[in-house]
């Protein structure tokens, strides 16, 4: 909900069926893709436990890339999901702009570090990945916006 907000304060669009009462709606079908975001993590974390294992010293820098990652992919996957992305379409577009989804991702690694911080790291994340699928990743020109009619009626 936060990132279709956002989203429609940055458009000035807004989703026709958004709301409490389709995300209730959508439940189902994002615990889904929950589940296939984790068990599509599996792979990499163990591939990085047994990296971590062969080359000790390298397991932060590690580990701190996978999570980057993992947390672009999070976070990214919000405003994106809003517009029915696929998981695969979400890491597609992450993939895009490599650099700036993977210092997104540790940005909010670090905050979620610090405490106090990372109260708010949360939904400063949703508004941040929301903020960069407008302006950056969105696969559609600005006039041509995948919404159904204006704030402005």
């Amino acid at each position: 909900l936060l990132a279709e907000k956002v989203e429609s304060r940055l458009t000035h669009m807004v989703e026709a069926d958004g709301g409490l009462g389709a995300a209730l709606r959508d439940a189902p079908r994002a615990i889904a893709k929950e589940l296939r975001k984790i068990l599509s993590y599996l792979p990499l974390l163990l591939l990085v436990f047994i990296l971590s294992l062969l080359f000790y010293p390298a397991a932060p820098v590690l580990w701190f890339g996978l999570g980057t990652w993992m947390m672009a992919l999070q976070y990214g996957d919000y405003p994106m999901d809003n517009h029915r992305y696929s998981l695969a379409q979400v890491k597609q577009e992450l993939r895009r702009e490599p650099l700036t989804s993977l210092g997104f991702g540790a940005a909010v690694m670090l905050g979620s570090m610090v405490p106090v911080l990372n109260f708010l790291i949360m939904p400063a994340a949703v508004c941040g990945a929301t903020i960069y699928w407008v302006e950056r990743l969105q696969d559609r020109p600005r006039g041509d916006p995948k919404v159904t009619h204006n704030v402005d009626h």
